[in-house]
């Protein structure tokens, strides 16, 4: 799996298995394809700061709760292609994130008949 999370135009943040579309392997990118796509939406109690290890600069977010939502509940199939014009950038998510959004879908997996 390849984790990513789009940041659309729109602001959103969608956590998904993100694949490039071609029509051949070496032409252009036509759009990407979004297999489990889930909204990310941080959950930030007022109390709770961000804090950065100076030596690491790694900012630590444990103690905030983040909340998935399904991106689009109605389809009947797991994935959906976006056009490129829809997407500001992509990025790597921190490992923290890719664990609770594996956690998701495995307990998704064991939930079915």
């Amino acid at each position: 799996m390849s984790a990513r999370v789009v940041r659309m135009l729109n602001g959103e943040d969608v956590i998904a298995d993100v694949k490039e579309v071609r029509e051949k392997d070496d032409g252009p990118a036509l759009a990407y394809k979004l297999t489990q796509p889930y909204t990310v939406t941080i959950q930030q109690p007022p109390e709770v700061t961000f804090e950065t290890d100076e030596e690491t600069n790694i900012t630590d977010f444990t103690a905030l709760d983040v909340e998935f939502t399904v991106y689009v509940p109605f389809s009947a199939e797991e994935h959906i292609f976006l056009p490129l014009p829809s997407v500001l950038f992509i990025y790597k998510p921190s490992d923290q994130l890719v664990e609770k959004y594996e956690l998701l879908l495995n307990h998704g997996k064991t939930n079915n008949p």
